[in-house]
């Protein structure tokens, strides 16, 4: 079975329509049409969550495109730890293409960085884990063999956390794009820079440090979604029919909504600006 069919076979196996599939993933329902037509095939990012959804290895999933295979995943490094208590986890990447944070049901933390065009990923990409007392910390440190700039093109971290064991999440990263999956906590802070943020199936307080434009899509969520910026002009999509309560603090920031009936003061989501001549647009998307 093709890939394209096998995804198909499995949204509908979870009684899901495209709508749903793809709200779920952070995608639209016509990447979803894309990728079980064969017009389109998912990223690195969504085939990880594919496999973590469903419970079924890549390699399964890729079985009849072993060309696509090797391609996506032609070089790999992995680590993992075991928790076994509530953690506050600092995680700190440095560059990447791609960061993208989830909640497992195991109780191993695991890190996974992949890539197209870094061949000794595991001698010029050294992941550290240190876990004592009440923190997990992360750290990815580069050799003097490698740049920055190539981390920045070319080098995707996945990031794997028992849910079981979260309390509070901490990530620094400069990234094109930076997601949260299917996670709870008590408050989740991401600090650096990124061009795209996803955020699906979270729940908890989320705090966003980006001073410059970036787009957010945000998917099932609850609780609150705080954005930290500087002279930004940034936009904020959310799917589902949920209103939400908005909040502005700082100097001249200002949250814009082109459909104002989904704003409710009291609403138990929301969504707060804050900074210094900053903009923030909603954008309020049906499943």
């Amino acid at each position: 079975m093709k890939l394209q069919e096998k995804i198909k076979a499995l949204r509908k196996g979870a009684g899901l329509s495209q709508e749903e599939f793809g709200a779920r993933l952070n995608v639209s329902r016509q990447a979803i049409t894309k990728w079980e037509s064969g017009e389109g095939l998912p990223d690195i990012g969504n085939l990880l969550v594919l496999s973590r959804m469903f419970k079924i290895s890549i390699d399964d999933l890729l079985s009849e495109e072993k060309a696509l295979a090797e391609k996506l995943f032609l070089y790999e490094s992995r680590i993992a730890c075991d928790i076994d208590a509530l953690r506050d986890f600092d995680i700190r990447l440095g560059c990447a293409a791609e960061v993208s944070v989830s909640g497992s049901a195991g109780e191993k933390l695991e890190v996974v960085c992949s890539s197209n065009d870094i061949a000794d990923l595991s001698g010029l990409v050294k992941i550290k884990v240190d876990d004592e007392g009440k923190s997990a910390d992360v750290d990815l440190r580069l050799s003097d063999g490698i740049t920055e700039t190539l981390c920045r093109e070319a080098l995707h971290v996945d990031i794997s956390l028992p849910q079981r064991y979260v309390r509070k999440v901490e990530v620094a990263a400069r990234t094109g794009r930076f997601s949260v999956r299917n996670l709870e906590y008590e408050r989740l802070e991401f600090g650096g820079k990124a061009e795209e943020i996803l955020l699906s199936e979270i729940k908890g307080n989320t705090e966003l440090d980006v001073n410059s434009d970036v787009a957010i899509k945000a998917g099932s969520f609850s609780g609150e979604v705080s954005l930290n910026q500087v002279g930004a002009v940034s936009t904020l999509h959310i799917s589902g029919d949920k209103p939400v309560a908005t909040r502005t603090r700082g100097i001249r920031t200002r949250i814009l909504c082109p459909q104002p009936e989904r704003i409710a003061p009291d609403a138990p989501d929301l969504i707060e600006l804050n900074g210094i001549k900053t903009e923030l647009t909603l954008v309020f998307e049906r499943q």
